[in-house]
């Protein structure tokens, strides 16, 4: 029998779960999910690289592919990185339109 656990802790323990709100689903679900994983060994500046090592590499669900493959595809060949950072403009125009140019001078 513990002095403290039985006389100070328990009793501020009572005491806290009445005065604070219940934790919602969400919460619960967000406390119980984290993980630190190989993180924790990386922080304490001395990491097991054969741990990391030994999980295999993500990949993507056939869904994850279709999006790149898809409209994310279809954005980055819309986009001239060149015009973006020389003229401000974003898209390059479309085939049959026309097209002023944001900078007047260019």
């Amino acid at each position: 029998m513990s002095f403290r656990r039985d006389y100070i802790t328990k009793p501020i323990f009572s005491f806290a779960r009445g005065v604070l709100p219940p934790m919602s689903d969400t919460e619960r679900e967000a406390l119980e999910a984290g993980d630190v994983w190989w993180d924790a060994d990386l922080f304490t500046g001395n990491p097991d690289w054969s741990k990391l090592l030994a999980n295999a590499p993500a990949t993507l669900t056939d869904e994850e592919k279709a999006f790149l493959n898809g409209p994310v595809d279809e954005l980055c060949a819309m986009l001239d990185d060149w015009r973006i950072n020389w003229n401000g403009a974003i898209c390059r125009p479309r085939p049959g339109s026309s097209s002023r140019s944001t900078n007047s001078s260019a």
